[in-house]
């Protein structure tokens, strides 16, 4: 009994551990966003290069903007988010689910709380 009670806590652990751990986008991950037709927009000012460190790494944002949807994802390293709408995030949350890709989080995160957010203001993705 206690064997198994120590093996459930050694469980916990690994995924509390596993959790943790902040995921960054492989070149296998952007390619699959860029294929989905996700595009890409560098954080080219100041105000946007800020604004990206506050986003969820390794999950897709969904940002409600001028009665639109879109889904964001956040690429710090090469200071850089990909943007697409529904369709192209269902196809890239299919090629994704397919490819079984270590590290991608299936959730979208509400980054915004369903809002139109004045941050999102220094991003341009129409």
């Amino acid at each position: 009994m206690k064997t198994i009670f120590n093996l459930l806590i050694a469980g916990m652990l690994l995924a509390l551990a596993a959790g943790c751990a902040t995921p960054k986008p492989t070149q296998e991950t952007r390619d699959i966003l860029v294929a989905s037709g996700f595009r890409v927009v560098k954080a080219a000012t100041p105000a946007q290069q800020a604004h990206l460190k506050t986003l969820p790494p390794g999950k897709i944002a969904v940002v409600h903007r001028d009665g639109k949807i879109w889904y964001v994802y956040p690429d710090a390293a090469q200071e850089q988010i990909y943007v697409g709408d529904h369709s192209q995030y269902q196809s890239a949350r299919q090629t994704l689910q397919d490819a079984r890709l270590e590290g991608w989080q299936d959730e979208a995160v509400n980054a915004d709380g369903g809002g139109d957010s004045g941050e999102w203001v220094v991003w341009v993705f129409d």
